[in-house]
């Protein structure tokens, strides 16, 4: 019998442990900004005087797609792995990076690792619309959104465009030189660098709050707006009696858990596995493969224009690179993913409501079937625990 974890205290740690993340993923963003910003009043220019008219702008498409690989691929990386000392998983020993508590399972080896003191309080109720079987698609409009949409666009854009207007020439003249306007450019992509992510650490919080105290002042509107509105009205019987937040109804209709602290909420019965079920650990390995070819396309994007620069008046290069590029997407798409899912019999298809729960056709489907492993339309269970950490590669 293998030790396991008070999800009471391994929530604890892990959220110091994210908190410690953002931290230093926030310095290294602050630097990161600030080195292009120093880069566009001071080095761009210069170095780009005496380049051929089209060779600035190639290179400030190489800088623009440069700074996602250096901050998530790149630092972020370091951080989550090498920079945090994560508690691990006293099965398989894996670091507990994604560990959700409403699952209560490893997110590598898929075996529960926890144990819970706390009982099952009588108080929540899950909302009507939560149970109600409706398209995962289905478009919601609301005051609160739009204005916090809003805000955010102005927050982000605005300075950008101040930083830019400066470093026009002081006659306001339309003729402006190439390397001066790539520089206002790299110079207003390093305010962009900075803001993105302290925006997104900090201001979208603050922005949700907004955003959910305009929808409750604007209660009667957003029901005539939209007739599948939820009010923002908070109901004490919809929050989780432990920690007195609201989880994921959703979630908690299948699992019976807190999103937020994964305390029992509900009383679920038992699915029992079928052998029609998708293997559990084929599902995540595909969904990994999926990954790695996002980010093996940026790659193939990235060295495409590196060598543009190199040979840019070879007619053959650009006849071959016309060609192997979308080659290369078709191929991934129809040939190595299709191959994946038919040799580990992965069908995201529901058989009850027939509704597709693939990354093709809802994002938010696709992640609620990767959590949880049901159907996000009609909740029926479509992968199976027993043996997850034996997945078959039978065909």
């Amino acid at each position: 019998m293998h030790d396991s974890y008070d999800i009471a205290d391994l929530c604890r740690e892990l959220e110091a442990k994210r908190k410690a993340v953002a931290v230093r993923t926030g310095v290294f963003t602050l630097f990161l900004g600030g080195a292009y910003i120093l880069i566009g009043c001071f080095v761009w220019e210069q170095m780009a005087a005496p380049w051929p008219p089209e060779r600035p702008a190639i290179a400030y498409l190489v800088v623009l797609a440069a700074w996602p690989f250096l901050l998530a691929a790149g630092f972020d990386k370091i951080n989550l792995r090498l920079l945090t000392r994560w508690p691990r998983c006293p099965v398989c020993r894996k670091k507990l990076v994604f560990f959700q508590p409403v699952s209560r399972r490893c997110p590598e080896c898929h075996n529960v690792i926890v144990y819970d003191r706390r009982k099952l309080l009588p108080g929540y109720t899950l909302p009507p619309e939560a149970m109600r079987i409706r398209n995962p698609n289905q478009p919601g409009i609301s005051i609160g959104l739009e204005v916090g949409q809003l805000l955010l666009m102005v927050i982000v854009c605005i300075p950008a465009l101040v930083v830019g207007f400066f470093l026009f020439p002081e006659d306001g003249g339309m003729d402006v030189e190439s390397p001066r306007l790539a520089a206002c450019f790299v110079m207003a992509l390093g305010v962009f660098v900075i803001l993105y992510r302290f925006i997104g650490v900090v201001g979208v919080e603050k922005l949700l709050e907004l955003a959910a105290w305009l929808d409750r002042k604007c209660d009667r509107l957003n029901r005539k707006l939209n007739k599948n509105y939820r009010s923002m009205i908070p109901d004490p019987a919809h929050h989780c009696p432990h920690c007195h937040r609201e989880p994921d109804h959703r979630l908690a209709a299948v699992t019976g858990n807190c999103s937020a602290c994964g305390a029992p909420l509900l009383e679920t019965a038992p699915e029992p596995d079928t052998p029609e079920m998708m293997d559990w650990r084929n599902l995540h390995r595909y969904g990994k493969i999926q990954r790695i070819g996002l980010s093996f396309m940026l790659g193939v994007l990235l060295s495409f224009l590196i060598l543009q620069i190199i040979f840019q008046n070879d007619r053959r290069y650009w006849a071959a690179g016309g060609i192997l590029f979308p080659g290369i997407l078709l191929f991934w798409w129809t040939v190595v993913l299709w191959s994946l899912r038919r040799k580990w019999q992965l069908n995201f298809r529901c058989p009850g409501c027939r509704y597709q729960n693939g990354p093709s056709n809802n994002v938010s489907a696709w992640r609620f079937l990767l959590q949880t492993g049901h159907c996000c339309r009609c909740r029926r269970k479509l992968v199976r625990d027993g043996e997850s950490g034996k997945g078959d590669d039978r065909a």
